[in-house]
């Protein structure tokens, strides 16, 4: 909300709260279409979302929803192209075209400067990470016996969330 209207996220921390800080943005352009140069005045409603829903310039709630809905969609509807296509042109080619997708993708995300931009490369990025879901699973049956496969899939499982456990918090 912060980025895409124009004003620092750091400026919350200043001493003061959120509207108090002042003067560590640059003016606004002569058009006025510049970063803003202070925080509004906080919504005296005890609700957030309708103090995020007044900042100026922001972006409405309903399209920075779309940051997290929009992409769980594709990561699960991905498998429904994923799947065929690695039967097709084998498992290997598409995870490795996968990653390629999602790493290019989140540094186009990490990079981009309007809403429009960032969605477009969580979606794409969904798409690469869709892989995960849909094709670790039958790697993991080609690769092990029977009797071994709930176990091996209870492992990949259990990984992932030590890995956002541990190492994303950090």
């Amino acid at each position: 909300m912060f980025e895409y209207a124009g004003l620092d996220p750091h400026l919350l921390n200043q001493a003061g709260g959120f509207g108090s800080a002042t003067g560590s943005m640059p003016p606004p352009d002569s058009n006025g279409t510049g970063p803003l140069t202070e925080m509004p005045q906080p919504s005296t409603s005890s609700n957030p979302l309708e103090a995020l829903s007044n900042i100026p310039g922001a972006e409405p709630l309903s399209r920075v929803n779309l940051l997290t809905s929009i992409p769980m969609l594709l990561v699960g509807l991905s498998g429904y192209v994923l799947i065929p296509a690695s039967v097709a042109f084998g498992r290997r080619v598409v995870i490795i075209f996968c990653s390629l997708l999602a790493t290019i993708c989140t540094v186009w995300a990490g990079v981009s400067t309007s809403l429009q931009s960032h969605l477009a490369a969580r979606c794409l990025h969904a798409v690469g990470a869709g892989a995960i879901e849909s094709l670790i699973p039958l790697i993991i049956q080609d690769m092990t016996f029977i009797h071994q496969r709930n176990t091996a899939i209870s492992l990949i499982w259990a990984s992932q969330v030590i890995y956002t456990t541990f190492v994303i918090r950090e």
